[in-house]
């Protein structure tokens, strides 16, 4: 609820004594990095939180994930493919990573890529129905997201969707909602805002 408020000072605490109570508490951990970069555009101190969540939970996929986010709004988009793949390694059930990818590959341009990895989202995954819409503008030849599009919408509203998922999970059913809409709704806007050119 406090990230929902906009309560951010005490939701960084909050997260502050949840890692010191339990260094292992690893959506404390996610909660925080999201809230960095998502919300106060700290993209250094988010990277430091991933890094430090992953020193402690190395098989955690989630953590990779946050990373990855944060590498890509960075530009460092090779790096977060590289990390992407890390996390697949420790959970290839983990679909939301193929999405991830998906979405680099289409910044990137490389829709062959991009195509393989969307594919491979099943249909009961929250981002499905983007994935297929996506896809269907590469099959019709269409560029995605030109050079200019903010792909901060995009990053922040999938991490903000997982972390709405994961909160639902812990039964904080209210709270995960809101999160997944905000984040849904961020997806919708860095889509829409893609433009949809047509591809040389």
């Amino acid at each position: 609820n406090l990230v929902i408020h906009g309560d951010f000072d005490n939701a960084e605490k909050y997260y502050f004594q949840a890692i010191q109570y339990d260094p292992h508490y690893i959506s404390a951990y996610y909660g925080l990095g999201t809230l960095y970069f998502s919300q106060l555009g700290l993209l250094d101190e988010a990277s430091n939180v991933f890094k430090e969540g992953i020193r402690l939970n190395p098989d955690s996929a989630r953590l990779y994930y946050g990373l990855a986010s944060v590498l890509a709004l960075k530009n460092y988009d090779e790096e977060a493919i590289e990390t992407l793949e890390k996390a697949l390694s420790i959970d290839p059930n983990f679909f939301d990573l193929h999405f991830g990818l998906g979405m680099i590959y289409v910044k990137q341009g490389n829709y062959k890529q991009a195509q393989i990895h969307l594919a491979k989202l099943p249909e009961k995954n929250d981002n499905y129905a983007f994935a297929q819409e996506v896809l269907k503008e590469i099959k019709a030849k269409r560029r995605i997201l030109p050079p200019n599009t903010d792909i901060f919408l995009i990053i922040s509203g999938f991490c903000l969707r997982f972390l709405g998922s994961s909160l639902q999970i812990n039964r904080i059913k209210k709270t995960g909602e809101a999160l997944a809409v905000l984040g849904l709704s961020l997806l919708t806007i860095g889509f829409i805002r893609g433009a949809m050119t047509v591809m040389p």
